[in-house]
């Protein structure tokens, strides 16, 4: 799914195209540039990991509020399902409020059929392939303090894509002398 761009929430870029692409997912590889170089331009003009991680879960968070808010307010107070559904819906609605993603929620067993019916988009495993360059990836580079807090727990990968296509590219002899150059044994895909 192509790069998600601050206000996609409200349209801006692939907007609610490109979040209605991300609900059929099973899971989120957020892909995080790190490496600079300036041949190749930021679509914020300035390469600052942990402020991309923060854009791009505002906007599926804001997406998410949307979705409880609305669902909010087709409830019914003379719905059977009311006094189950309601409370879920709260607590979801105020930990999004809060800047916390939905798989952060803690559901009962029971509610957990109203909780998968809403299909949020934040309810979904992240993983965070960071994107470092050829030399990080000698370096052994490893996500600083702020960035392991921007995650939240959640997995991680390190790799160079210009070293993985490298990789893709080459013979099983050339490879295995690319990866021992790194000091590597595999790719990092």
């Amino acid at each position: 799914i192509a790069g998600l761009v601050k206000g996609a929430a409200e349209g801006e870029g692939l907007g609610n195209k490109f979040l209605a692409n991300i609900r059929e997912a099973d899971a989120i590889a957020e892909v995080v540039r790190v490496f600079d170089n300036e041949n190749i331009t930021h679509v914020h003009k300035n390469i600052d990991p942990k402020d991309d991680i923060e854009i791009i879960n505002t906007e599926l968070i804001i997406a998410d509020l949307d979705t409880v808010t609305r669902r909010i307010d087709k409830v019914r107070p003379n719905d059977p399902a009311f006094k189950e559904e309601l409370p879920l819906l709260k607590t979801i609605q105020t930990d999004l409020q809060g800047g916390k993603l939905a798989n952060s929620v803690v559901v009962s067993e029971k509610e957990m059929p109203i909780f998968k019916s809403l299909h949020l988009l934040t309810a979904k495993p992240f993983i965070y392939v960071f994107n470092v360059s050829e030399e990080q990836l000698k370096q052994n580079w490893q996500p600083p303090a702020d960035l392991l807090t921007a995650i939240n727990g959640s997995q991680f990968v390190i790799l160079s894509n210009t070293f993985e296509l490298l990789l893709s590219e080459s013979s099983q002899e050339e490879q295995e002398l690319f990866l021992s150059e790194l000091g590597m044994t595999q790719s990092g895909l």
